[in-house]
This record gives C-alpha cells, sequence and structure tokens, in this order.
C-alpha cells in the first residue's frame, strides 16, 4: 500500500513475492540481525545515522585482526546489509497513522469493507495490531534502530502499544492465540527497548 517505497518486504507463502507482509519481513530482520558476525576476528556493531533527507544509513563499525580479514568480511555482509536496510525503510514506511502497523497494509481499516457479503470474518480490512507493532519494534530493536528528533516512528509505536493494552493488563494477539500470543510478543518487543 505503499508504493512510493523501495521494494524490501520479504513474504509469507510460496509464488507470492508481490505481496510481501509486515510480520514476516520483521521476521527476516530479526533472522538477519542474529547472523551479523560476532567474535569471528572483527567484532561489528550497527549503527543508524540520520542520512539528511528524513531517512536513516545504515553503518557498520568495528575493528578486525586486520585490513584484508575487515575487507572480506564486509564483501560477505553487503548483500545482508543492503536487504536489511530496505527492509527497515519498507516497514517504516508501512507504519499506519495510529502509529502500529497492520499484517499486510497501512491504514486500512475502512469498516464499510466488513459489511461486504463475501469479507472472510473481517479480513477485507488490516488494522494496526499489538502483536504486529511488538513484532517492528523486537526487529528494529535487534538492529539498534532507534528514533532521531523530528523521526517519532518509535514513540508512536509505544504509544500505539500502550493505548491496545486491554483492561487486564494482556494485549490481544490478531495472528496467534490470542492473549497469550499478542501478550508475550508486546514483552518481547518492549524489552528490546529497555522497557521493564
Amino acid at each position: 500500500s505503499r508504493p512510493e517505497t523501495e521494494p524490501g518486504g520479504w513474504f509469507f507463502e510460496y509464488r507470492n513475492a508481490f505481496y510481501p507482509d509486515v510480520d514476516d519481513t520483521a521476521m527476516a530482520l530479526i533472522a538477519l540481525s542474529r547472523m551479523l558476525p560476532e567474535g569471528q576476528g572483527t567484532d561489528w556493531s550497527l549503527e543508524w545515522l540520520n542520512d539528511g533527507q528524513g531517512g536513516s544509513q545504515l553503518a557498520l563499525s568495528g575493528r578486525s585482526t586486520s585490513a584484508a580479514v575487515a575487507l572480506k568480511e564486509l564483501e560477505q555482509m553487503q548483500p545482508m546489509l543492503d536487504a536489511i536496510r530496505r527492509g527497515v525503510s519498507w516497514l517504516k514506511a508501512m507504519q499506519s497513522r495510529d502509529g502500529g502497523w497492520g499484517a499486510f497494509d497501512a491504514d486500512n481499516t475502512r469498516e464499510l469493507f466488513t459489511k461486504v457479503p463475501f469479507a472472510d470474518h473481517n479480513a477485507m480490512i488490516d488494522p494496526s495490531t499489538a502483536d504486529i507493532t511488538a513484532r517492528i519494534l523486537e526487529a528494529f530493536g535487534g538492529l539498534n534502530l532507534t528514533a532521531a528528533p523530528g523521526r517519532d516512528w518509535l514513540q508512536r509505536a509505544l504509544d500505539f502499544v500502550w493505548q491496545d493494552q486491554c483492561p487486564d493488563h494482556a494485549w490481544f494477539g490478531r495472528w496467534g492465540v490470542n492473549y497469550l500470543y499478542g501478550t508475550w510478543q508486546v514483552i518481547q518487543g518492549l524489552t528490546k527497548y529497555g522497557i521493564d
């Protein structure tokens, strides 16, 4: 739902390359973040720098046993770093106006669509949910991505999660085992940002 954004998402099903989804893109980024080398002669860390145009640039810093080892590792990591950058950019573009993320679309909340006779359990809309929003927090937290002045995606996401909490302090999970899944996922996402 953001055609002006550079492609960068992953998809759930085979042969569905034209319709990536937010949840699986976040999971792919979580997996990629865990594949960054640690202790293999070089100690790398990711940083996100302001690109001066309202976006972020991925920066990698580290210390190596030699320049040759560092260059070899950088060359090997380049495709993965490019994929991470595209995935992060795409996910940030998919944030809805309410601060959360839906599974496939941004700002797809028109209740009128649920009244269409062929609507499958209200699957015609894709509202933001706490479980998907928290998955993004988990992914971005694992990549050390923080918000900067003028780029308030993190605060908007946190506000959405807190507003979506149920009176009994649980969170509903749309894509898992309801409240157990939703609550677990939110806790997982919040702890990535040091929220107790």
